[in-house]
Parts: structure tokens; sequence; C-alpha cells
């Protein structure tokens, strides 16, 4: 490693190699100047800890902003502390493990997401009301303070469901807070940020700014990736009392009511629905486009006549508003996107109390089994990427869903006790 005397004048004068080079200062021991191909020069501290053995290498700050002068004096100090035989990572570690918060890691973790592609907005902005709703008085405070039974106990406290009941006219629906699942989601979004910080944040060495994952710790002794799934669905005997909820709140609220139908008779996430665009309605061909997936694939759907009703009130509608959205949010320019209490008020109604919009597809898969949908016909249907490698050489367009389509619309219609108009009727 050549050995100069380190001066401004002398640092400009270096070439720039082809291959990064490094120089030692002949004055302060264990100084260093190491420039890259690029031609950016930084300063290093390289010394060992008195007593340990241990060999350190500090980074100073870069030339020019830190002079020739800075660098010899912030290098004294460190080589000071190193022979009082304490280790300067160890306290820069500490240093940035005792001020990196939680809301700093949230941040850069949904950063981090968006970059590679991975994340959604909207899923971003779930994952921070999330926390900030369950554990806002931690977002301040310093990752290295949060402790495996602090998190413990806080799950166990989320996890303790409470209810209530509010009542507007004539019906009473049930207002619920936390419980298993809101406790479960909560663990991992917290277990996916912590390990964030355990795989992507370092000290200034370019060491691991926390060794393990409090979180994950608390996770595998509370076995909360045991996660049990819901299985609630509308049963058939309750399809004629949810239509008819469905009809009775149109007249107050449409735009929920077309919505949550939409959802019964199609099968599609809840976002998916809500994001629809009037654009994405043809009616010449009564198919569907869904541009916005979860898995990221286009999904075009066929449908049959009772949707068709629906979709054609909903475009006249959107037009008579000047809005671009199927079901446009009753405030702003946006569409639709909270039907939480829609729902329950429905579903009080229909005597189906405890239904959620996820439990609607649920629903229309209980339904296309009913009705002999194969396995292949109904992943399709319901947009699921298969991991059966015989599944890309299985043919489905969208010709051949609609039969299954309008098989799945006249079940349920009929379970309500309406008169749907055939599937043969539908082809023409």
């Amino acid at each position: 490693m050549p050995k100069i005397h380190f001066t401004k004048s002398a640092i400009e004068g270096l070439p720039v190699p082809e291959n990064r080079i490094a120089y030692t200062d002949d004055k302060a021991a264990g100084l260093e100047l190491l420039i890259t191909a690029g031609g950016t020069k930084t300063f290093y501290l390289r010394r060992r800890v008195r007593g340990t053995g241990r060999m350190e290498r500090i980074k100073l700050g870069r030339f020019p902003a830190l002079s020739v002068e800075a660098a010899r004096r912030s290098a004294a100090k460190h080589a000071g502390t190193m022979e009082e035989g304490k280790s300067v990572v160890a306290e820069m570690r500490g240093k940035r493990a005792s001020t990196q918060t939680l809301r700093q890691t949230l941040e850069a973790y949904i950063a981090h997401r968006q970059r590679n592609h991975e994340m959604k907005q909207r899923t971003a902005a779930d994952y921070r009301d999330v926390i900030e709703l369950h554990s806002g008085d931690w977002l301040d405070r310093p990752l290295s303070t949060l402790t495996r039974e602090e998190f413990e106990r806080k799950y166990n406290l989320i996890r303790q469901r409470t209810t209530g009941e509010k009542t507007g006219g004539s019906v009473t629906w049930v207002i619920v807070r936390g419980g298993e699942g809101v406790a479960r989601s909560w663990a991992r979004v917290m277990r996916a940020v912590m390990n964030y910080a355990v795989d992507h944040l370092t000290d200034p060495d370019g060491r691991p700014l926390l060794l393990a994952n409090p979180v994950a710790a608390a996770c595998r002794r509370l076995a909360v990736s045991r996660i049990v799934r819901r299985e609630t669905f509308i049963s058939e005997d309750r399809f004629g009392a949810w239509l008819d909820a469905l009809d009775a709140d149109r007249v107050l609220n449409p735009v929920a009511a077309d919505y949550l139908e939409v959802l019964t008779f199609t099968g599609l996430r809840r976002n998916e629905a809500a994001g629809l665009r009037t654009e994405d309605v043809n009616r010449d061909a009564a198919t569907l486009t869904i541009r916005e997936t979860k898995n990221g694939r286009p999904h075009v759907l066929p449908f049959g006549p009772h949707l068709l009703s629906i979709f054609e009130r909903r475009v006249a509608a959107a037009h008579a508003f000047r809005s671009e959205w199927l079901f446009p949010a009753a405030r702003g320019e946006g569409h639709f996107v909270a039907p939480g209490k829609a729902v329950r008020r429905i579903g009080a109604r229909a005597g189906v109390p405890s239904v959620r919009c996820h439990d609607l597809r649920r629903t229309f898969a209980t339904v296309a089994d009913a009705v002999g949908v194969g396995m292949f016909t109904l992943k399709r249907l319901m947009n699921h990427l298969s991991g059966d490698v015989t599944f890309g050489y299985v043919g489905a367009d969208v010709e051949r869903m609609r039969e299954p389509m309008v098989k799945i619309e006249t079940r349920i219609l009929e379970k309500a006790g309406r008169n749907p108009r055939s599937a043969a009727e539908a082809a023409e």
C-alpha cells in the first residue's frame, strides 16, 4: 500500500486508477485514503483494538468534503478509543441502533418493496394503518428497545376481541374490535418489517444493525404462523334474504349495494371490484376486464344477463355523474373503498351478521362447486395462479368460461327464489 504525505494538493494530484487503490498517510498511523475507479476518494482508519487483536476499519468521510486536517483529527479520536481497548465499530452500531426507530424502518421497508415492484400503494397504506392502529405508541421508539416479551403482551392484548352493537333505524349490527385474526395480521406485518431490519439495515461498517428478530421469536412461541382460515360463506338457504337485503339497501346506498352484488356473482376480490372503470365493461361482448389484480395478471371475465343489468345500471349512473369509476366514492374523485359498514348493515338485515367481503368470494367458489365447475376452470374464474405444470397447457378462453359463469348466476338466483333467464337465452 503506497505511503504518502497527505495534503490537499497531493491528494488532488493522485491519478484515478483502473481498479481501486488505497494510500496511507505518513503522519497519522492507520489513516488511509481509498480511491475508486470512479474517482471517489474516501478516508478510512484501520487499526487494531488494544488488548483484543481485532482489526477495525472505520469510514471517516469523503475528500474534499472532509479535509486532511479533519480526517487526521477524527482518526486520532477513534485511535484513542481503540487504545483504551474499546471497539469503535460496536459504539457506532449501538448509536445507530439507539436512534433507528420503528417508523423509519417501516418506511424503509415499504420503499424497498415498492422499488422492487412487490408492493402496491394500497398494501403500503394497509401496513401503515395496521401498525399505527395497534402499535402507534411504538412508532418513534428505537428498534433496539422492542423486546419479545413486550410484543407478546401487545399481541395478547389485540387478540382479546371486543364486540358491541350499533343501531340505525330498524337494523342493529355488531361492531367488532380486535380478535385472533386481527392480532395475526398485525404480527405478520411487524415480523416482516423487523425481518427487513435484520436483513438490510447495517451499521457504518456494514454489519447488521439487528442480529435477531425479537418479533419472529415471539411469533414462533405464540404459533402465529398457524393461521386458521376463515370459512364463512352465505349458505344457499340465505341467498333470498341476502338479495332482498341488497335491494332494500340500494334505495339509500346504490353504490354499496351494487358493489356487494357484483362481488357475490363474480367472486372478485374487494379491491379488484372497487377499482373497476366504466371502460372495463364491454356490454356488447358481455365481458369484464380486471386490470389491477393481486397477481398482476389482467383478468377477463364473461358474465350473464343478471350481471349485465347491474353493469348497465352502474355505467349509466357513472356517466350521469361524469365519473370514470363503476363504483365512485361518495366524496372526491376516487373509487369506492370502504364497504365495511355497508356489509355489516346488509348482513344484519339478511340474517348473516358475520359476513365479510371476502366471504362473498368464498360463496362464489362454493356455488361453483355445487354446479360442477371443475377445479381448472374455477381457478381461471377466480384468477388464481397454479403451481401445477399441466395448468399452462389447459386452454381456457373467455367464451369457454361463459357457461360456468351463467350456471353460477342461475344457481344463486334460483336458490334466492328469483326467475333467471336460462343459459340458452343468455348465450343468444
